[in-house]
């Protein structure tokens, strides 16, 4: 951190003139995806004053020039469209910024009507329960150290399972129910330590630089998304410069990178790479469990012609750790194990062809994402105690095409066609269930549960397609049908999805929507390959109902109230806990497990216009399951937190723009004090995160002294009790310099300011003891990112 500031004090006693900077981009129609040629693009300081403008061409291409340096407000109009508008856009010297617009037909029926400008971007096709984030949203939220799933975490249907894991469990969900496509391809984990069946980790692989723009949909998504059960993050990267090549280095306490883009003839390139540098410094701070990791992220884009596209899409992840006993001490990790290893590595590739046409657009699409996973336990007498080799992939081409008839209505329909490969292998040692006397000595033994001993593969198949219909029925009303149909091979099961929408345009700004649907999620590989009786286990389903009703306060002002209910069924549990033995179990799985959630959920959002911005969320829910020992007795699910509230604000700061601030900055005196966070920089932005959950429900359990066991009595209700309600307070402070021919970014995050004790788990040792694990503490955070 000291060579990070004092890097900062070095470069800011360079000079700080400002180099001419420039805007460009496209502007489509949102449905065809053709140019809206003409449309006019005004851009405008964060006080309101018009800046200047610009026509765009017959390709829909337009670029703003001689702007000096700062943030903007971009605006997109044409007769018979929507107008649409960026705000916040930051631009930099010699660094070209690319900003495309996606327009969105509107019925001029009536003289009188005053045209509101849209700050807000949806989905296409979604109508309930959506979020669309940019760049700048994502790394201006404190807590989220530049990860999009930590940014959509703080959103009202959304909870996480601890700080150290950004896994999006959604409205009474579980793990892994979260469906990932980057530039539409799918991806199975994209985080570094990730473990199996589920989509979360500590630190993402997707380097945020790329991102352009994410929609996440929370329920009743579009019918061209399946297999998942509760939600969908669907994140669009920009493409790379197309003037000159251009790079940036960046140093943050997690680790370093850079990334470098530029054009190729009629493309361009993007490719960046990272590495965690823990490694290098743990013997300064006495650490002996360092998480090793590196990435690496492509994305390379072709214009074979005015119509046709074709973009690459690569993205590398490795990463391994290893823990030890201290052999000084001979201490152990945890009852009788010695040393874990962990080794995990994914990559994911696709290619994809776009192409316009007269009543639509088409996307046809390859890609590959393949995982592996391997472990080993080892006890204290140097013996495997755990061993975990696995690997899971999937090659998959689908084809989308979209066709507009009218203007007014939207024909989608697609098909896909999955091979998907695994390979389980994990074995680990027949625990032995020793009984004791109450002096302590053993007088039986018997197993305590089955050799865990697989090796299974499979080569199969997952096929589908699906349409869905979209239509404007005058300016009233918006109507939305699709179908999902979807066959699994290996079990042999296959379903059919439905899905509608309706949105009820009450008045300017006002709409009341409403959605229902079903979406069915396979069993995840693990289930399937513990036991041959899993062969032909269901696949699971929710059947969802969202009623909510949105309206914009101002242009940059947005409140939506939501109330939704969301019935599981055919949920895969383990035979086991059906029974109540509670030393049963034979790893096969049955699809008995049954649940339901329901809430209300409450969402304010404020644009940065000018200073100030934010959002404030609160939700109250109940997530419930049915005991299956007893369908008659209900239980809190794992993730029935009740009440959640999360509160973000920020100010936003050109100072550079204040006479004060050019006399301050220019002094000897600023240069020694302006690696300080709250020093005020060329740009400075203030935000801060309240976060508060309700109580997370555990199972209590009872320790045997004759078993020397921590067990689940069969009259002990599951998730009867709760821990303490989590709270968190994070603060961000984020800097900008601009210099006549780069930029120097520096953020600095306090995290858990309070330092408030939150409760992750409980730890139940053999000897009866209890000892509480908590999340994590305060902790700072800083970087320096460097853009030439």
């Amino acid at each position: 951190m000291k060579k990070m500031f004092s890097t900062i004090v070095f470069v800011i006693f360079c000079s700080s003139l400002h180099g001419a900077v420039s805007i460009t981009g496209k502007i489509i129609d949102i449905h065809t995806h053709q140019p809206v040629i003409g449309a006019n693009v005004t851009v405008y300081d964060l006080d309101g004053k018009l800046i200047t403008g610009v026509i765009a061409g017959v390709d829909g291409i337009y670029q703003l020039e001689g702007l000096s340096p700062g943030n903007y407000n971009l605006r997109a109009m044409r007769m018979g469209y929507k107008t649409l508008v960026k705000n916040s856009i930051t631009v930099r010297p010699n660094i070209p910024t690319y900003i495309d617009f996606e327009l969105e037909e509107e019925l001029l029926h009536m003289e009188g009507i005053t045209v509101r400008p849209k700050f807000f971007e949806k989905p296409e096709d979604a109508v309930v329960s959506t979020r669309s984030m940019d760049f700048e949203e994502i790394i201006s939220q404190p807590g989220g150290v530049y990860d999009v799933q930590r940014a959509v975490q703080a959103l009202p249907a959304v909870v996480s399972g601890s700080d150290q894991n950004n896994e999006i469990i959604v409205r009474g969900g579980n793990y892994g129910e979260n469906l990932f496509l980057v530039d539409n391809v799918e991806m199975l984990n994209p985080n570094h330590f990730g473990w199996q069946g589920t989509g979360g980790g500590p630190v993402s692989v997707i380097n945020t630089d790329f991102i352009r723009s994410l929609d996440f949909m929370a329920g009743v998504f579009p019918a061209r998304y399946g297999d998942k059960a509760s939600s969908v993050l669907d994140i669009t990267l920009r493409e790379g410069v197309r003037d000159k090549f251009h790079y940036k280095f960046d140093l943050g306490m997690a680790g370093a990178g850079g990334t470098l883009e530029g054009h190729v003839g009629r493309g361009s390139f993007l490719v960046s790479a990272h590495r965690s540098y823990l490694s290098l410094i743990a013997s300064s701070f006495g650490l002996t469990a360092v998480p090793h990791y590196y990435n690496i992220h492509f994305k390379a884009v072709y214009d074979l012609s005015y119509t046709r596209k074709i973009s690459l899409l690569g993205i590398y992840g490795k990463d391994w750790i290893k823990i030890e006993s201290s052999q000084e001490e001979d201490e152990e990790i945890y009852d009788d194990i010695k040393n874990i290893s962990a080794t995990s590595d994914q990559y994911t590739v696709g290619v994809n062809l776009k192409s316009l046409y007269s009543l639509g657009y088409y996307n046809l699409t390859f890609s590959r994402t393949f995982s592996t996973w391997n472990h080993d336990i080892i006890d204290t007498l140097d013996n495997k105690y755990l061993l975990n080799n696995s690997e899971e992939g999937e090659n998959t081409v689908k084809f989308d095409l979209n066709l507009n008839f009218a203007r007014h209505t939207k024909l989608s329909f697609g098909v896909f066609i999955k091979n998907v490969t695994f390979h389980y292998k994990t074995w680990a040692r027949p625990d032995t269930l020793f009984i004791y006397d109450s002096l302590g000595n053993i007088i039986d033994t018997t197993n305590y549960i089955t050799v865990i001993d697989i090796d299974e593969k499979a080569d199969t198949w997952k096929y589908g397609g699906y349409a869905h219909l979209r239509h404007n029925a005058g300016t009233f009303l918006t109507l939305g049908l699709g179908l999902r149909y979807d066959k699994f091979e290996y079990t042999g099961f296959d379903c059919l999805s439905p899905r509608l929408s309706l949105s009820f345009h009450l008045a300017p700004g006002t709409d009341l929507n409403a959605a229902l649907g079903m979406h069915f999620q396979s069993p995840q590989w693990f289930e399937l390959a513990f036991d041959p009786e899993n062969h032909f286990l269901k696949s699971k389903y929710t059947e969802t109902i969202v009623v909510g009703i949105e309206h914009l306060f101002a242009d940059d002002v947005k409140a939506t109230i939501e109330g939704y209910y969301k019935h599981y069924r055919d949920v895969p549990i383990d035979r086991s806990s059906t029974t109540p033995d509670p030393n049963d179990w034979d790893g096969v799985f049955v699809n008995e497990g049954e649940g339901y959630a329901k809430g209300i959920e409450f969402f304010l959002q404020k644009k940065v216009m000018k200073n100030f911005w934010g959002t404030v969320s609160y939700s109250y829910s109940v997530a419930r399951a049915y005991d299956p020992r007893d369908k008659n007795e209900e239980y809190s699910w794992d993730f029935d937190y009740g009440n959640v509230f999360t509160a973000i604000a920020g100010y936003r700061k050109e100072f550079f723009r204040e006479n004060w601030y050019k006399k301050f900055s220019g002094s000897i005196f600023y240069k020694f004090i302006a690696f300080l966070p709250f020093v005020p920089s060329d740009v400075s932005e203030y935000s801060f995160k309240y976060r508060y959950l309700g109580g997370k429900p555990y199972t209590p359990v009872t320790y045997h002294f004759e078993w020397r066991r921590w067990v689940t009595d069969p009259d002990q209700p599951y998730n009867s009790a709760r821990v303490e309600p989590y709270q968190r307070f994070d603060v961000l402070f984020s800097n900008r310099w601009y210099f006549k021919s780069w930029n120097l970014v520096s953020y600095f995050e306090v995290e858990n300011l309070f330092n408030h004790p939150n409760v992750w788990e409980y730890y139940y040792a053999e000897d009866g003891e209890v000892e509480t694990v908590y999340q994590m503490g305060r902790m700072i955070v800083g970087g320096v990112i460097f853009e030439f």
